[in-house]
């Protein structure tokens, strides 16, 4: 095995390549520049890649597992609502459907995700189908993932220089012992998280332009992460509450044992009293000790996964998506994005390449339809529609909000 001294070597061997990247222009985004970006959406998804998504797609389907979770195809309703939503944008994107495919899968517990193997196939969660409320969520989250193919991420992953060194520092990671071998990949784990990220800034991006052209709305589609922010600051907020009661209590007691403590020094009869209250002051006091120690735990690992996170934070997607909404509905100049970092270059590339996601959404085929409209089955009486409407909650196909809403529009049209 090698020695501290190699490990060492690795470590800021790829910290000088780091340094090397960001002080020479050209290296560190070459294959996150314009140019880069103009290349992968000019050119088509290369056979090779469709292969192997083909042959990954086999090998789901016969082990019926992914990373050892049991998975199970859907093609119910579900599967139909996804395969629509899917033609729609891809109808946007000037993509023919033929060759792509979408698969729905099932998992106990629930999975509320969503991915792509980077050829044309796209695998969606029931999930995530359950867990969004609206068509304009899942073709929000469902454009990203065609972004992904789009852009070429895999392919242009492969080609980064910054991976090639993360991947030799991997290797002399497996060859350096076990404490040090932990420390190199940390680094490299770091290093291929950022450039996941930014993969991701891209993916949402192009996500943004084809949802919108396909008559979706992407901010509403952001309400997708919205929830999710939300439900993290409820959550920080209970937990801080509930520390700052502990922390109360704890005070409180051990006042009242300074108290009694005098009051035993002058009166030997309180003794026992005074010494109910200084139990009660170390039991509050071990708790409060608990509750922290929780509470860091508990923030650890979320820091951690922040850290090492290849996607962008919440909060973040959210400003993104609501100025990119902004500038191609217009209402924002270009140079606005710039602080935006990758999602300026994803707009300057398609307005280079005068992209058919930068032109107003069609009035015929993909025009989104009023919010919230059902549509309507010729000769079908209203207990017609508010059985298959109601079936449609059953199945998680709409959400309670939208079943309520598409509910009262049948009622008053009869």
């Amino acid at each position: 095995m090698l020695s501290r001294e190699w490990t060492f070597l690795a470590v800021i061997a790829m910290i000088g390549w780091l340094a090397f990247c960001e002080a020479v222009p050209g290296w560190a985004e070459d294959q996150h520049g314009v140019q880069a970006i103009v290349s992968a959406m000019t050119s088509p998804i290369p056979d090779d890649v469709i292969a192997q998504a083909r042959a990954s797609d086999d090998r789901l389907m016969s082990s019926g597992a992914i990373g050892g979770t049991k998975v199970y195809l859907v093609t119910d309703d579900r599967s139909q609502r996804v395969n629509n939503i899917v033609r729609r944008l891809l109808i946007a994107m000037g993509q023919e459907d033929h060759g792509w495919l979408v698969r729905v899968l099932d998992t106990n517990p629930p999975t509320i995700n969503a991915f792509t193997t980077g050829g044309k196939y796209i695998y969606t969660f029931t999930g995530f189908l359950k867990e969004a409320t609206s068509e304009d969520e899942i073709a929000f989250v469902l454009s990203h993932e065609l972004g992904h193919s789009l852009l070429k991420h895999n392919i242009r992953r492969k080609e980064d220089p910054l991976n090639s060194m993360a991947d030799l520092a991997d290797l002399i990671a497996g060859l350096a012992a076990k404490k040090s071998s932990e420390k190199v990949k940390s680094v490299t784990g770091a290093v291929r998280a950022s450039y996941s990220r930014v993969d991701e800034q891209e993916a949402d991006a192009i996500g943004v332009a084809i949802a919108w052209r396909a008559g979706f709305d992407p901010l509403r589609g952001a309400d997708f992460f919205s929830r999710g922010v939300r439900r993290t600051s409820d959550e920080q907020e209970k937990a801080s509450q509930q520390l700052s009661q502990v922390g109360a209590d704890t005070q409180r007691a051990m006042a009242l044992y300074q108290q009694w403590r005098a009051a035993a020094q002058a009166n030997p009869f309180n003794r026992n009293q005074a010494q109910m209250i200084c139990n009660e002051a170390e039991q509050k006091r071990v708790r409060y000790n608990q509750a922290v120690a929780q509470q860091n735990q508990k923030t650890s690992p979320k820091h951690l996964a922040t850290l090492y996170s290849t996607h962008p934070n919440d909060q973040s997607r959210i400003a993104a998506v609501a100025a990119l909404t902004d500038y191609i509905q217009g209402r924002r100049p270009l140079d606005s994005l710039q602080q935006f970092g990758q999602s300026y270059r994803v707009m300057t590339a398609l307005k280079e390449i005068d992209s058919v996601l930068m032109k107003r959404p069609p009035k015929g085929e993909v025009q989104r339809r009023s919010a919230g409209d059902p549509p309507r089955a010729a000769g079908k009486t209203m207990a017609e529609q508010l059985q298959q409407l109601k079936q449609a909650l059953d199945q998680a196909l709409v959400s309670e909000d939208e079943y309520q809403t598409k509910r009262r529009q049948i009622l008053e049209r009869f």
